[in-house]
């Protein structure tokens, strides 16, 4: 309850129903596998599914391995497999999808179009960088390898295997110095793959490097590790200690420390290695959180631990003094490479409490009860303490709560103050944001964006090609770079606002009306039915939209009369600016040798609207951005012409169109449309 994993998360409930889950679905498949009874298991997976497909998925392929750990710790040769348990496991585990599957499969519809989860881009990404990485090393100077890249990853597909059955041949000759063999086969090989190409690639890639050991003993967890962390493995120090003990351990059969072994060094390695990690999260790099399937690895310690502990007549001083001094020695590579957050006093604290649950667990050894209950307490205060600490440091970052609160009651009743008073449908845009880019549901009105790692792609695509700003894969990030035209057809009627837009009727202070938004569903021409071309330029796929709703060609967006970018005014309607190239993150408006506006954070596609401006006015634009940046094509400053605008909305209006929304999923629908109507 208070291991790392948790210190981390406690905050974001979303996945702690996982955490929950997952000792009923092992439990579950011990009694399938002892007692050939599925429903604990079925109903537990299926119950993981639902509560989060995410968790799910992880917990989906944690299942698989525990139960390959239990078929490894009780099978001793293939002729002994239990083939009518295995078919009982893949039926169980077809059933616990199906179960789920009431709210999987419309989950997965109503995902789809999202974010794209492709599987050979990111393994693409990985292996092509990890392949010439070898190929360089063993041909250098040679340029030309593209070639040989997927032979080379052939070649060390195969080589991994070979050890692995190597070493698998060595483990089942019985001997101490074929059992060192079999561990020296894997270990160095998967050593040396991580120093020559996981290290050098996570750091392309911008990942920390991380000392996986420390975690295993320091369970404090600052806020910015959410964003750059490592795995949360910790599990409390006695955890720690006794876990280890287990491959020590006399009376714990030698087939079992194997498969336990194999099974705490997958979850192991699965943090170390870069495509492994990729797999337990769905083959999609993770933004932030990461390492989220890691509350596994405390549970198999744990239950390593709790084996040991309960065949402690087994154990003899080197077992528990041997993990005491592993810990030790992390403690010195920690203090020697510390993590950026550590202090050395938590070393301190670290190594003392692992030494007093060490003379602790050696006199429980001689069978003293009260050591044993001095254990649980010094365990309990080891794990409080982190916990403790991790919280502390963690509510020191975003606003004190009754600030906060205060913040939320202000807004909601500005937010509500704007609302028209006959409660007919309109869209709202306000300058900034509150809390976050979820303002919209978090104040209960109707917005633009929506902050969210499964936002359709369509949706973001096209909210883009109208100006909305957005980041470059997943979401719509606020309502920078919108126009009037936009605002018009996206129903944006109400704006929350110091100053106000061109053209807009002031209802009160900061509170402005467009009186030209559509509303909800309107009659538009025929030929609106169509796919509408809509490209990177943004005035013009604006000029395209309203063409296309009222059947003749409209010029909403008119080029301007500019060499480069500079130009002399002509007109007093707002004056904007089409970004032409993905490397222009900002831009600088300059007037008589004076910068009148700046902005920056810019995303292509936009138009970027610079003010309206008296005639006869000499302005230049000048951008920035990262890279060289092409020479601007011949129009890219555009004047939004008001009067069309106001036309094209009038035209639209004409026609009475009613709508109800009833509740908040329903809405209904009533006009008179002729049959040549959209």
């Amino acid at each position: 309850a208070l291991c790392g994993y948790n210190n981390a998360y406690a905050w974001c409930i979303m996945w702690s129903d996982a955490v929950l889950i997952l000792p009923l679905i092992a439990l579950g498949i011990e009694r399938l596998w002892k007692e050939e009874k599925p429903l604990l298991y079925v109903l537990s997976l299926g119950l993981a599914i639902i509560s989060c497909f995410y968790t799910g998925y992880m917990l989906c392929l944690f299942s698989v391995l525990y139960f390959l750990w239990r078929v490894f710790s009780d099978t001793h040769s293939l002729r002994e497999l239990p083939w009518r348990k295995l078919l009982h496991y893949a039926l169980a585990s077809l059933l616990a999808g199906g179960v789920s599957a009431v709210l999987l499969i419309p989950g997965f519809r109503a995902l789809s179009g999202g974010v794209p989860i492709s599987p050979y881009f990111y393994t693409a990404k990985y292996t092509y960088p990890a392949a010439l990485r070898i190929l360089h090393a063993l041909f250098p100077g040679r340029s030309d390898v593209d070639g040989l890249v997927l032979p080379t990853l052939l070649a060390v597909a195969a080589c991994f295997l070979l050890l692995a059955c190597a070493a698998v041949f060595l483990l089942r000759q019985k001997k101490k110095r074929c059992d060192l063999a079999a561990v020296l086969l894997i270990v160095i090989p998967l050593m040396a793959w991580f120093h020559l190409i996981e290290r050098p690639f996570c750091r392309e890639l911008g990942y920390p490097e991380f000392r996986y050991l420390t975690k295993l003993l320091l369970g404090y967890v600052p806020f910015w590790e959410f964003y750059g962390g490592g795995p949360n493995f910790y599990a409390g120090t006695a955890a720690f200690l006794l876990g280890l003990s287990f491959f020590l351990n006399r009376a714990v059969p030698r087939r079992e420390k194997i498969a336990g072994g194999l099974l705490l060094a997958a979850l192991f390695v699965s943090a170390c290695f870069y495509l492994p990690n990729l797999v337990w999260h769905g083959f999609e790099e993770n933004n932030c959180f990461n390492y989220r399937w890691a509350f596994a690895f405390p549970f198999v310690l744990l239950n390593l631990a709790s084996r040991s502990f309960d065949a402690r007549e087994g154990l003899r001083p080197a077992g528990i003094l041997l993990p005491w001094a592993g810990g030790m020695a992390a403690m010195v590579l920690a203090f020697l490479h510390p993590l950026w957050f550590q202090e050395n006093w938590m070393l301190l604290v670290c190594a003392a409490f692992l030494t007093a649950e060490t003379a602790l667990l050696l006199i429980a050894l001689r069978g003293s009860s009260r050591a044993e209950g001095l254990l649980c307490i010094l365990g309990i205060a080891a794990l409080c303490l982190t916990t403790g600490l991790s919280f502390r440091e963690q509510s020191g970052h975003g606003p004190p709560a009754e600030r906060l609160r205060s913040q939320i009651l202000s807004e909601q009743a500005r937010i509500d103050d704007a609302r028209p008073a006959d409660g007919s449908f309109t869209r709202l845009r306000k300058d900034g944001v509150t809390v976050n880019y979820n303002d919209p549901m978090l104040f209960s009105y109707p917005g633009l964006v929506h902050f969210s790692s499964a936002e359709k792609l369509s949706t973001i695509a096209f909210l883009s090609r109208l100006g909305q700003s957005i980041s470059p894969e997943y979401w719509a990030n606020g309502d920078a770079g919108e126009s009037r035209a936009a605002d018009v057809l996206l129903g944006v009627g109400r704006y929350l606002g110091a100053d106000g837009v061109p053209d807009y009727t002031q209802l009160a202070d900061g509170l402005w009306e467009n009186p030209w938004a559509l509303p909800l569903s309107y009659l538009a021409d025929s030929g609106a039915a169509g796919e509408i071309a809509m490209d990177d330029a943004v005035c013009e796929n604006i000029n395209r939209i309203f063409s296309r709703l009222t059947g003749t060609e409209q010029a909403i967006f008119l080029p301007a009369k500019a060499e480069g970018l500079t130009l002399t005014v002509e007109r007093a309607d707002p004056l904007y600016l089409q970004s032409w190239s993905p490397a222009i993150t900002g831009c600088t408006m300059y007037c008589g040798g004076e910068a009148l506006a700046s902005f920056s954070d810019l995303h292509y596609p936009n138009a970027v609207y610079l003010g309206a401006f008296e005639p006869g006015d000499t302005l230049t634009v000048e951008v920035s951005g990262e890279g060289e940046i092409p020479d601007a094509p011949e129009t890219v400053l555009y004047y939004e012409d008001g009067a069309a605008l106001a036309r094209c909305a009038e035209a639209l209006q004409a026609d009475h169109c009613e709508v109800s929304i009833p509740t908040a999923s329903h809405l209904e629908l009533r006009t008179a449309a002729d049959r040549d109507r959209l």
